[in-house]
């Protein structure tokens, strides 16, 4: 269900974590998701101190979580640019919606609010 939703073009990832630890999730390879961290912390960069601080951005290896040691409340992330993008993001959702069901827990209404003005 999860990497449903990890797998819309909107999405840019999750918030969630294990007991005593939040990490944002990037990114699903199987079971397991990538993740930063969220709490670590490093010095900003400047035109002075750029090159000194260039390696401290790439990493030799990539953290991972498996995907059933995650506490089951996330927080989901998504970034739609234009009213295309909003379609195409709902059209995805209700696609999500009748593969996963009841078992799914977002819903769209395709209706227009009532509080927008209908020309």
């Amino acid at each position: 269900m999860l990497a449903g939703v990890m797998n819309l073009k909107q999405s840019i990832g999750l918030i969630g974590g294990k007991p005593g630890k939040a990490l944002y999730l990037v990114g699903m390879d199987g079971d397991e998701f990538s993740y930063l961290d969220p709490h670590y912390v490093q010095p900003s960069a400047n035109r002075k101190n750029v090159e000194s601080l260039l390696p401290t951005y790439f990493c030799d290896s990539y953290r991972t979580v498996k995907y059933d040691s995650l506490d089951p409340s996330v927080g989901l992330g998504f970034y739609i640019a234009n009213t295309a993008d909003l379609q195409d993001f709902l059209l995805g959702m209700e696609y999500l919606n009748k593969q996963f069901g009841k078992e799914f827990f977002i819903y769209t209404e395709m209706a227009c609010p009532e509080y927008i003005k209908r020309e």
